[in-house]
C-alpha cells in the first residue's frame, strides 16, 4: 500500500516600487515593498518506483496568480497617486514661474516709467543727479543692468550737437555707427528724421564706454523697436542680443518728451526735449540668427510640370545662398 507524506514548501514573492524624483527635487522616499509568503503542503505518493506529485499544483497556481494581479493592482494604484502627485507639483512649479515673470515685467515697467518721469524734470547737463537717481533705481532692483539714454538729435544740428559735446564733455566724442564699431557688415535699418546718440550710462563701465555716441538707429536689432516708441505710451521690448562688452541681454525702451530749453553752449545738453529711456536686462536666453533664402520658378516660363518647377525654383534658392543667403532669385529656365 503507497504511503502519503506530507511536504510543507515557502514561495517568497518580492516586488520593490522606487518612485522618481519629484518636480521640486527633494529625495525620493522609500522603496515599497511587497511580499507575499506562500506556504503550500504538498503531498507525495511513494510508490515502489519514485515519488508522484498529486496533490495541490492548481491551487499554487492560482494562489500566485492573485498575489500577483493584488502586487499589479497596489503598483498602479502607487503609481496613479505619484503621477498626480507629479502633475499636480508641475502645476504649481509652472504657476509660481509665470508669476515670478510676470512680476518682474511690471517691476521692468514701472522702473522704466519712474526714470522717463525722471527725465522730463532734470536740467538739460544735470548727468550727476541722473547717476544718483540711476544708482538708487539699481540698488533696489539688482536685476537691471544698466540705465541708458538715447537723445534725438536732427540731422541738420549733427556736427553742431558733436562739436558742442566734444568741447564741453569728451574731447574724442564723435557719433559712431555700431557696425563700423563692432566690425560687422551693415544691417536694415528704419529710416527716421533725426538720429539717437546714446549718450547717458549707469553705471559707468570702461567695457562699454565704447557705446558712447552710437546712434540707436544704427544698430539692426534696435532700430525697429525704436521706431516703434515715437507716439506710442507703452515701453517697446527689443529682441535678444548680444552686448558690445559680452554676454545677452534685451532692451526696454520708452519715449520721453518734453517742452524745449534754451541750449546752454557752456554745458553738455544730454537730455533734450525728445529722448529715449533704456533698462537693460541681461538674460540667459540664447540668440538665434535665422536667414531666409528663396527661390521663384513660374509656370509656365519655367516648367510645365510640378517637377521641373521645384527644380528650378530650388536651383534658384542654393544661387541666393552661394551669393551669402538672404534674399531671393528668380529661376534661370536652366533646369528642364
Amino acid at each position: 500500500m503507497a504511503s502519503i507524506s506530507q511536504k510543507s514548501k515557502v514561495c517568497r514573492l518580492n516586488f520593490s516600487v522606487s518612485p522618481m524624483l519629484s518636480s521640486n527635487h527633494q529625495q525620493p522616499s522609500h522603496p515599497v515593498s511587497v511580499s507575499v509568503s506562500v506556504s503550500v503542503s504538498i503531498g507525495f505518493i511513494k510508490t515502489g518506483q519514485g515519488t508522484m506529485l498529486t496533490t495541490r499544483r492548481r491551487s499554487l497556481v492560482g494562489f500566485i496568480i492573485l498575489a500577483v494581479g493584488l502586487i499589479g493592482l497596489s503598483t498602479h494604484l502607487l503609481l496613479k497617486s505619484k503621477i498626480h502627485h507629479w502633475e499636480t507639483s508641475f502645476s504649481e512649479y509652472v504657476q509660481n514661474i509665470s508669476s515670478i515673470v510676470r512680476n518682474q515685467l511690471d517691476t521692468n515697467e514701472a522702473v522704466l516709467a519712474g526714470f522717463s518721469a525722471f527725465l522730463q524734470a532734470v536740467d538739460q547737463s544735470d548727468a550727476d543727479a541722473a547717476a544718483r537717481y540711476a544708482a538708487a533705481v539699481l540698488a533696489a532692483y539688482p536685476h537691471i543692468y544698466m540705465l541708458e539714454v538715447a537723445r534725438g538729435v536732427p540731422m541738420s544740428e549733427q556736427a553742431a550737437f558733436e562739436a558742442l559735446l566734444r568741447r564741453t564733455w569728451r574731447p574724442d566724442f564723435e557719433f559712431k555707427h555700431f557696425p563700423s564699431l563692432t566690425h560687422q557688415p551693415a544691417q536694415r535699418q528704419v529710416n527716421l528724421n533725426e538720429t539717437w546718440p546714446v549718450l547717458f550710462m549707469y553705471p559707468v563701465l570702461s567695457a562699454a564706454s565704447a557705446v558712447y555716441g552710437v546712434k540707436l538707429e544704427s544698430v539692426g536689432y534696435l532700430s525697429y523697436a525704436l521706431s516703434r516708441t515715437h507716439n506710442n505710451p507703452k515701453p517697446v521690448v527689443s529682441p535678444v542680443f548680444s552686448m558690445h562688452e559680452g554676454e545677452n541681454a534685451f532692451i526696454l525702451m520708452q519715449s520721453v518728451s518734453r517742452p524745449k530749453q534754451t541750449r546752454e553752449n557752456s554745458k553738455p545738453n544730454f537730455f533734450g526735449s525728445t529722448m529715449v529711456a533704456l533698462l537693460l536686462v541681461k538674460t540667459t536666453a540664447g540668440v538665434v540668427s535665422v536667414s531666409c533664402s528663396i527661390g521663384v520658378s513660374l509656370c509656365p516660363s519655367h516648367g510645365q510640370s510640378l517637377d521641373t518647377l521645384f527644380k528650378s525654383a530650388d536651383q534658384a534658392m542654393y544661387s541666393v545662398k552661394q551669393l551669402g543667403r538672404e534674399g531671393i532669385a528668380l529661376s534661370d529656365n536652366n533646369v528642364r
